[in-house]
């Protein structure tokens, strides 16, 4: 069974579980079954909302009142706001097993980033938080197989030789993930595999975290200029980058775009067909987001 499969039964499951535990609760009124009911709406089905109902049976009105928070958009939220539910995922992640850990810990990143992009005064607020934000980022990266919220957990970069010419493509690259603007993970000087008339390719594992965009930053390349062929990232066997949004540094000119690497294209074999470009002799990057498809044209 694979990850993605896993992940959906397991979901089911937990629905299914609370379904039954409904009508118990509804009939008991049970303390402790009305927060361990609001604990999986939480944590393990990342539904605050759903967990709204057993809490006002099984927790006390500080918990109900960080529920009402957290179903509202982050982007709604002042920064005091947004603190307060960073703070209090974290605490309530801290002890749950894998899988609620990263659902927790997801929405502690989310709330900790919001505080960020509100609080622009560089203050000793602003610096604790910021700590708190990177000491957060690794706990999430060192989570087991148990995280549900990886994004993907393979990257493939193809690398270009620039058609029968046989004289380009990158050398070394950077690779960054990152989360509503920041950067959570960072791979540098990764080395690239090069053959005249052959797709190199290198596959790099990722790590187990939530991200939206893949930043790919060339910094040495062959011959006159950098590029690539084609961005994969993987989750299972699911590559989600296919089609999606590519804003790029550069590019040598309008048949070299950015936006073909994700467009299925896995060759370079054709001159000016299916690979990015960077312009003569410069360092460049790409930026891949995950969260929206590309249009049409």
């Amino acid at each position: 069974m694979n990850d993605k499969i896993r992940a959906a039964s397991g979901r089911q499951q937990t629905v299914e579980v609370l379904e039954k535990q409904a009508a118990k609760l509804k009939a008991s009124r049970d303390p402790q079954l009305g927060r361990q009911m609001a604990m999986s709406y939480l944590l393990r089905l990342d539904d605050p909302d759903g967990a709204r109902e057993p809490a006002q049976i099984g927790c006390d009105a500080e918990f109900v009142q960080m529920l009402a928070l957290a179903g509202k958009p982050a982007s709604s939220l002042q920064e005091s706001d947004c603190l307060k539910l960073a703070t209090w995922y974290k605490s309530l992640s801290d002890s749950a097993d894998a899988g609620s850990k990263a659902i927790g810990f997801d929405r502690a990143l989310l709330y900790f980033l919001q505080y960020l992009e509100l609080h622009k005064k560089q203050d000793s607020e602003r610096l604790k938080v910021t700590m708190d934000l990177e000491h957060l980022k690794k706990q999430l990266a060192s989570l087991g197989a148990g995280s549900s919220t990886q994004t993907a957990d393979r990257l493939v970069l193809i690398n270009t030789h620039n058609g029968p010419s046989n004289d380009a493509g990158a050398a070394e690259v950077n690779v960054l993930l990152m989360f509503r603007g920041e950067v959570l993970w960072k791979q540098e000087a990764v080395a690239m595999p090069w053959r005249a008339n052959e797709d190199s390719e290198i596959s790099i594992s990722l790590p187990r975290m939530k991200f939206d965009h893949v930043r790919i930053e060339i910094t040495k390349w062959r011959g006159p200029c950098g590029g690539l062929t084609e961005v994969q990232v993987f989750k299972g066997p699911t590559n989600i980058a296919l089609g999606a949004m590519v804003v790029v540094s550069g590019q040598w000119d309008a048949t070299y775009p950015g936006s073909a690497l994700t467009d299925g294209v896995t060759t370079s074999k054709e001159h000016r067909k299916g690979y990015w470009m960077l312009p003569a002799k410069t360092a460049g990057w790409a930026e891949i987001e995950l969260r929206a498809p590309r249009g049409g044209g």
